[in-house]
């Protein structure tokens, strides 16, 4: 009669290797373990230390059984019902599991060596194990280690040689994206892997070359890793059917992860989770909790007789009270739903026939993704082997298999092939179907180089090994975070930015490699240093801002900043109206909180009003000239024209106004003349670049300053026909000849003119081709558009005069025939000559 034994205790108490031990002192055994990573682990432990020709390997993927095998290394569902001397079933308190634990209870039920079983797991099961196995023997195993709550700690002060847990692929995929960046490399595990990338994947982190790993739960099932720490991204998983709080059991399988042998572990909470409730603490570092009080059976003796005897077998109801019949096995769903496909359930006219179709209802469903795809797949296998005699051909094989060596696509595109290339190894796995073992060592390779492929990517996405060599020696942590002056930001003695106004500007050499999640660190670290930047900014002078237009490299406008020294820590853009824009303040929120943010858009808002916008916007100003139709006529016209513009005879508008508001207009700095009227102080170059910049701004434009603005303080500058004949007008220049002249100029320039021209021809006035800055040939082409006469009197003496321009108007034919009867009767009108006039001849003589 087997002696069993159960050995109850926390991870890290060495109960599996004292099973390992016990099971190679008899001449034959069988290990069941809950992953098949976790299998393929042991198995590979036990073929370094035993004659390799010995040891199997049973998963539901995996079939490696030397001739002469003594030892099997299995999961639970695959565990042979041979006779051995040894048998072992491993982390037993998942016979509570919803989706597994009735394969748990049957092998906690039947399953018995010759001479010895052990049964491992948790202290959760003494109870329901004595109820179930009376006068069984149970031992208990302390934890090797002490562990240890560290409470919550943000992702960037976790410590290396730490796992961070996360529950599903997205989260996963997400916090190494995370890790990878902060600390350069990160390793992946999950059980959607393959054995081979797990490998590969644990190997970076064993052999150090990354500090870190990320794990689904799966970790907690056994998997022994060098972790010091554990931290839980979060305490809730979908459990196959609710989302639900994790069990305090659970938390402390996980947990104890943390700590190897006799070296303490560390568990505690990172990102969104934390542990609220300090009771779950206490009890997963007491090892205090609940007892299973009941765990999921099934019937395992089926009948094949029919399909109603083989569905009464599986719905029998257990006779112990501790048991829960599980009724809705995913094998079972299957059968249930292929049962009512009319055309398969005539096909099932035999016991063989329902063995068979059971047994390929047991194929699982590796994708998890669409259980009618699943189901139709079983079908079309049942179909196929009910038409060949109970045989998969290599026609239908190779049809299948040669579809999922595709190698190409993302992560996740990888890892959905490798999902489906487990169903097809389970497939060519079961022997009775495919005697030829081609197919399997076909389909394994696969598996193999989709396994690579999905570790090369992994590798290329979450581990930067340059830049994890950089970041390690740099080892970024808030204490080692300082400011120097408080301009440099250093690193312990490694100066990597500086702060320039209320930004931080990293050196290149660490801009690319200091990523986001570093980046907001270390200004979190820092953002005490810059209230003092605030503080010396809100107290500085006015006279310590500036305007600071940005062009590009063809001297186009883009943009106008407001500096304070060096830093640009304010930005003009487009407002309601071109002379009210919008001020915005340049600074990073990480390192100025809200109401320092508001105390310096004040403050600049302020200076640009007062320094600025009340000088070029004399609205206001000007709208209490409202009393009489000429005030407000004259009025609009001016703030209509931006109080600089052109037209005949202006002056004579303006002296309608009140004379007592002629003067505060012009003690507004206004000025007149004739046809011009114009604002001194809005045509000094400090402003009317201003105004350019504005206007560049409201209309989203990019025009070069310099083909509108005069340098040196010139007054003209020769034009481009493209120019914005708008902008110019805006800006107080008249176009004429291709010549750009500042209004003030134009307006003395017709001034002199008319003084000139009142007191008849004169000589070219060199005066005002200096006034204008021009050449005598570009003043002579002035004034012939200007309808004056140029003639040259002698060599270089040229006389000026106004032209006499001719009013008559084009007349009609009938007007011509009045003039003509008109002159006739003038003719006739005249008097005779009664002698001749001596002075008549002179109305002949040319008296040029």
């Amino acid at each position: 009669m087997s002696q069993v034994e159960i050995i109850l205790g926390p991870t890290n108490t060495g109960k599996t290797f004292y099973a390992f031990e016990q099971m190679f002192s008899y001449q034959s055994g069988v290990f069941g373990f809950p992953l098949r990573l976790l299998a393929r682990e042991n198995y590979d432990k036990a073929c370094n230390l035993y004659p390799i020709n010995q040891i199997a390997l049973i998963t539901g993927e995996e079939k490696i059984i030397p001739k002469d095998a003594k030892y099997f290394f299995c999961t639970v569902e695959s565990m042979p019902e041979d006779f051995f001397e040894f048998v072992c079933v491993d982390e037993i308190q998942l016979a509570a599991d919803y989706e597994r634990g009735h394969i748990f209870t049957q092998r906690i039920l039947y399953a018995r060596g010759e001479q010895k079983t052990i049964f491992l797991g948790s202290t959760t099961m003494e109870e329901i194990i004595k109820e179930l196995i009376p006068d069984v023997e149970i031992k208990f195993k302390n934890r090797f280690s002490e562990l240890n709550f560290i409470g919550h700690k943000k992702i960037q002060n976790i410590k290396p040689r730490s796992a961070i847990i996360a529950f599903n692929l997205i989260g996963l995929y997400e916090i190494a994206e995370q890790i990878r960046s902060l600390k350069g490399g990160v390793a992946l595990v999950a059980g959607a892997l393959s054995p081979k990338t797990r490998n590969s994947q644990v190997k970076l982190y064993e052999d150090g070359e990354v500090d870190y790993i990320v794990a689904t739960d799966a970790i907690g099932m056994g998997l022994n890793l060098n972790i010091n720490q554990v931290y839980f991204s979060g305490l809730e998983k979908f459990d196959g059917k609710y989302t639900r709080p994790l069990s305090d059991m659970e938390v402390a399988q996980i947990a104890g992860r943390a700590g190897r042998y006799t070296k303490s572990g560390y568990f505690g909470s990172t990102l969104g989770a934390k542990f609220t409730n300090m009771e779950i603490v206490e009890n997963v570092l007491a090892h205090r909790f609940e007892p299973v009080r009941k765990i999921f059976w099934r019937n395992h003796l089926l009948s094949f007789k029919s399909t109603y005897e083989l569905t009464q077998s599986l719905k029998k109801q257990p006779t112990n009270q501790r048991l829960i019949l599980k009724k809705d096995a995913e094998d079972q769903k299957f059968l249930f739903s292929i049962l009512n496909n009319k055309k398969i359930s005539s096909l099932l006219n035999s016991p063989e026939s329902l063995q068979q179709l059971w047994d390929v209802c047991r194929i699982p469903d590796y994708q998890s993704i669409s259980e009618e795809k699943h189901t139709s797949l079983l079908i079309e296998i049942f179909t196929e082997l009910k038409n060949h005699n109970w045989l998969l051909t290599d026609l239908f094989l190779k049809k299948n298999i040669e579809r999922l060596q595709d190698y190409s696509g993302s992560i996740d595109d990888l890892i959905y092939t490798l999902n489906e290339t487990r169903i097809w190894l389970y497939i060519t796995n079961q022997k009775q179907w495919i005697p030829n073992n081609s197919w399997v060592e076909q389909v394994k390779n696969i598996e193999d180089k989709l396994s690579e492929e999905i570790h090369q990517s992994l590798m290329q996405k979450f581990v930067d090994k340059n830049k994890s060599e950089v970041v390690q020696n740099l080892n970024i942590s808030e204490k080692n975070i300082s400011v120097s002056n408080h301009t440099y930001v250093m690193i312990k003695d490694e100066k990597i930015g500086v702060i320039t106004g209320f930004k931080i500007f990293f050196d290149e050499k660490f801009n690319d490699i200091l990523n986001n999640n570093y980046k907001k660190i270390i200004k979190e670290q820092i953002s005490q240093n810059m209230t003092i930047n605030v503080e010396n900014f809100l107290s500085a002078p006015d006279e310590s801002l500036i305007l600071k237009p940005d062009f590009d490299d063809q001297g186009q406008f883009t943009n106008l900043y407001i500096a304070w020294g060096e830093a640009n820590i304010g930005i003009v853009s487009k407002g309601n109206e071109i002379l009210k824009p919008k001020i915005s303040a340049i600074y990073d929120d990480n390192l100025i909180n809200i109401e320092q943010a508001d105390q310096i858009l004040k403050k600049i808002e302020t200076w640009f009003q007062n320094t600025f916008l009340q000088k070029v916007d004399l609205s206001i100003l000007l709208g209490k000239y409202n009393s009489t139709p000429e005030e407000r006529s004259f009025i609009f016209k001016l703030i209509e024209n931006q109080y600089n513009f052109h037209q005949l005879n202006i002056l004579d508008e303006f002296k309608q106004i009140e004379e007592s508001k002629r003067k505060e207009i012009h003690s507004l700095n206004f000025r007149l003349g004739k046809n011009v009227i114009f604002n001194s102080e809005l045509i000094r170059p400090e402003l009317m670049k201003l105004k350019f910049y504005l206007w560049n701004i409201f209309y989203s434009e990019n025009n070069n300053v310099d083909f509108y603005i005069p340098k040196d303080g010139n007054a003209t500058l020769n034009a481009q026909s493209t120019l914005n004949l708008d902008l110019i007008k805006f800006l107080g220049f008249i176009f004429q000849n291709k010549l750009l002249i500042r209004i003030d100029i134009f307006n003395e320039f017709e001034k002199q003119l008319f003084k000139r021209e009142n007191r008849g021809p004169f000589s070219l006035p060199m005066d005002l081709s200096n006034l204008l800055g021009i050449k005598k040939e570009k003043l002579i082409e002035i004034l012939n558009e200007r309808s004056y006469l140029v003639q040259e009197i002698e060599e270089n003496d040229l006389l000026i005069s106004k032209k006499i321009t001719s009013n008559k108007k084009p007349t009609s034919k009938k007007s011509n025939k009045l003039a003509e009867k008109k002159n006739k009767k003038e003719k006739k009108s005249t008097p005779k000559k009664l002698f001749n006039n001596p002075f008549d001849q002179l109305k002949d003589i040319d008296a040029k």
